[in-house]
Formats: C-alpha cells, structure tokens, sequence
C-alpha cells in the first residue's frame, strides 16, 4: 500500500509539473505539494484532502507516512487487515484524483 501510494504520488507529479518537490524527497513532502498543487487547482477541496494531509502531517494517524514506513522496515511492525481497509477508504477518493484528476 505504501509503495502503491508513492508511486501514484509521483505519477502525479510527473504529469502536472508539481514543482518544489522531486522523486527523491520523502513520502510526507511529495504529499504536501501534491494536495497543496490539488488544492491550488480546484481538483480536490481542503475538505477532501483531509486523509491525505493527515498522512502527511499526522504521524499518529493510522495511515500517517510514519506508519507506512514501518511497515516496510520494521519486520516486527504489521498493519492489521481492519487498518489497512480504513486507510484504503480513507485514502481512496485522494488516489483516484491521482490518476484521474
């Protein structure tokens, strides 16, 4: 899921140009330009980007970056099912506009 979430993000960033932010920055700053670069162009309301700037903001969030990478580098750190469906549903409407919007 992280992995999917940052590839999405980039895609994203390739196709529109986001500036102030590269491939090489960390998850958590790709989010931010993103759902600021969303926001600026109407694609998304601030509303709307609630999930997305949690996950970039919030490190106590569920589905906060910190949380996403410690399931990829903590061998001893899993999601549960339940959590990973919530930030799926969370996350979900952010991601489509990634690909679509």
């Amino acid at each position: 899921f992280r992995v999917f979430l940052e590839f999405s993000v980039e895609a994203y960033m390739t196709r529109r140009a986001v500036l102030g932010v590269t491939s090489a920055d960390k998850l958590a700053n790709k989010l931010r330009a993103v759902t600021k670069h969303m926001e600026d162009n109407g694609i998304m309301s601030k509303k709307d980007l609630t999930s997305a700037n949690k996950a970039a903001n919030d490190q106590h969030s569920m589905f906060s970056t910190v949380q996403l990478n410690a399931y990829v580098h903590n061998q001893n750190f899993y999601p549960s099912s339940s959590d990973l469906k919530t930030s799926w549903d969370n996350l979900e409407p952010f991601i489509e506009k990634l690909w679509h919007g």
